[in-house]
């Protein structure tokens, strides 16, 4: 993987941190993370690892963070200043498999 794509990489998962974190609002006491993302060499999509605990909110905090997918992007696009910005899909991270 090149360091462009790296790079890229790690913009949208401090950004999209920041987005998720001012924009969604969330159950108390539930804390989301992303593990890490994952984009195609073409830029075209991208595959961001979440990580939700406690693990009860899994199934609640995952169908909002779709529901809401398309205004994240919104916001996403909004904030990075690429020719091409990823489409980006979720994807919950097992416990036992965070890293």
């Amino acid at each position: 993987m090149s360091n462009r794509i790296l790079q890229i990489n790690d913009l949208i998962r401090n950004e999209l941190n920041n987005i998720i974190l001012n924009e969604v609002d969330l159950p108390k006491g539930c804390l989301v993370t992303i593990i890490r993302v994952e984009s195609e060499s073409d830029l075209k999509s991208a595959i961001v690892y979440v990580s939700i605990l406690p693990s009860y909110f899994k199934g609640k905090v995952f169908k909002l963070l779709v529901r809401k997918s398309k205004r994240l992007q919104h916001s996403l696009n909004r904030k990075i200043r690429i020719k091409f910005v990823p489409a980006i899909k979720f994807v919950v991270v097992a416990d036992d498999k965070e890293q």
